[in-house]
């Protein structure tokens, strides 16, 4: 028998075995304790929730629901696991196609949990109110439900459920195609994993999200490479909803790269695995992928059977859904509605509140001749400082990403601006190689810095930004090319004049935080 803390220790480390992809190592461990702590209930609660996990990780769901609700008997005051468990059990609930079981949790975990003292609890229950309406083809609900959940989760020091809710997210987002928010979220989880918290699983959906943020660039190497690596876990993990993602990724990029037979092929197959565990919701997208790739095919013949396929699945689903509503109270369908208006309107006092910090900033650096972004003397205080030198040598030098407007309008808004924060800093950093002590950086227009000083900068000047800049990394997941002009530049007064050599120096590729870094 453990002693107390023994147990715990015992215990921690099970529990960190099963969540980094070692489940089927723990089993006998965990059977053999249940024998020895039977009869001691606070502990026995424990066991059967991991025992739980494990079969949750085998896809054994009937399993894990006997195990769940043996762990449940324990109340929450006596139980170290309760939360957890009951977290757990909505999962296998909405696994085994009971929605409104999987609702019904989520609203008793809203009810217990104080948004202050418990933002991760909080948010745990929004992203079940969340797949519920996901579930229920309510897709502008529950992105509305993740991103609150998103909220409270970075509150919170749970890692674990800030990736959960993320990885929620980012699910929504992705199938809306809303990738310049979805780029954000991929950079800040890679950070995550970065700093050690290496689950297999939750790695494998950020390889999967990576992969689709490049099939939306069209770097369709970067993102064959980003999902196979995701279904290789996956496939070693047994994680059969992971696997079906990715397949279904990986028919998209073969239908965007034109190869629409392995298209049809991948998505045949993945048709077949999703039948062994999914519900409907995922077979029926298959179905319409399917049918889509048919027409292109111009094989109109197995479109229409892809098509009568997805009906039929169609009409089971939506009879299941039915089903479930059906069993929910007027007073839970209510509170729902409630629930959903309270947090639009908590949403949108927190956007209107962040506007309002935005702009007063905004006022603030324009009063002061700050461009906001770079936090570098702008245009008006370029203009401003020229008369002040205008009886003793200056030098200026122009500095300019050549394609930023391009890459706004084709990648997002979000990297260009990423991109000028981070030339910023760099070339701010450069004063040392530079040798120039006395020097000023403008930002002199959207996509261009200036450089002055009283002292001429040295000849190798390019090499220096070349070097720095093959050395710095950018957090986007995205891989665009940016192309750099040198010039040095004439001052006539309040004038610029620039000379003729404005030709790219030369052209480099963002680095990422990604595994997928070079």
């Amino acid at each position: 028998m453990f002693s107390c803390e023994a147990f715990e220790q015992e215990i921690a480390r099970l529990d960190h075995i099963i969540h980094f992809g070692q489940a089927e190592q723990a089993i006998s461990s965990l059977k053999r304790l249940l024998r020895e702590h039977r009869a001691t209930p606070q502990r026995a609660s424990q066991i059967h929730y991991l025992l739980a996990h494990t079969a949750w990780a085998r896809n054994d769901f009937s399993s894990a629901k006997r195990e769940i609700r043996r762990s449940l008997k324990v109340p929450a005051t006596e139980n170290p696991f309760y939360f957890k468990a009951k977290m757990l059990s909505a999962d296998i609930m909405n696994a085994m196609g009971n929605y409104a079981g999987a609702l019904k949790v989520s609203l008793e975990l809203l009810e217990q949990a104080d948004p202050k003292q418990e933002p991760h609890h909080f948010a745990i229950a929004y992203l079940g109110i969340g797949d519920f309406y996901l579930l229920n083809n309510e897709n502008q609900r529950a992105l509305i439900c993740q991103r609150y959940a998103y909220s409270f989760a970075k509150q919170s020091n749970d890692v674990k459920i800030i990736l959960k809710s993320a990885l929620h997210l980012l699910n929504n987002l992705t199938s809306g195609k809303e990738f310049a928010e979805s780029i954000d979220i991929i950079s800040f989880c890679w950070s995550i994993i970065q700093n050690g918290f290496n689950d297999p699983a939750w790695i494998a959906e950020l390889h999967h999200y990576t992969g689709l943020s490049f099939i939306e660039t069209g770097d369709f190497e970067r993102a064959a490479e980003s999902l196979h690596q995701s279904l290789t876990i996956h496939i070693r993990e047994n994680l059969l909803w992971g696997q079906t993602q990715n397949r279904i990724a990986l028919a998209t990029l073969y239908q965007r790269s034109g190869d629409l037979k392995q298209a049809c092929s991948m998505l045949e197959s993945t048709i077949l695995l999703a039948s062994s565990f999914d519900q409907g919701f995922l077979q029926k997208k298959i179905c319409l992928q399917l049918r889509d790739v048919r027409i292109m095919q111009g094989d109109f013949a197995a479109a229409l059977a892809a098509q009568e396929t997805y009906h039929k699945i169609e009409v089971n689903y939506q009879a299941k859904l039915a089903k479930n509503i059906k069993s929910l109270s007027q007073a839970q369908l209510s509170e729902l509605d409630k629930k959903q208006e309270i947090i639009i309107l908590q949403l949108e006092n927190k956007s209107l509140q962040h506007e309002v910090k935005q702009l007063q900033a905004l006022l603030d650096f324009k009063n002061n001749n700050l461009d906001p972004l770079t936090l570098l003397p702008d245009r008006k205080a370029f203009i401003s400082h020229l008369p002040s030198q205008a009886h003793q040598p200056i030098f200026g030098y122009l500095f300019s990403i050549d394609n930023l407007m391009e890459i706004n309008e084709t990648i997002a808004y979000d990297v260009g601006d990423e991109i000028l924060m981070r030339c910023s800093e760099l070339l701010q950093s450069l004063r040392p190689q530079l040798s120039l002590q006395i020097l000023t950086w403008f930002r002199y227009s959207g996509q261009q810095f200036i450089l002055l000083s009283p002292i001429q900068a040295p000849q190798n000047l390019s090499a220096i930004f070349d070097d720095a800049f093959n050395q710095v990394t950018f957090n986007s997941q995205i891989q665009p090319q940016l192309r750099l002009i040198y010039a040095p530049i004439q001052l006539h007064h309040q004038a610029i004049a620039t000379l003729v050599n404005t030709t790219p120096c030369w052209t480099l590729n963002l680095a990422t935080r990604g595994p997928n870094a070079q």
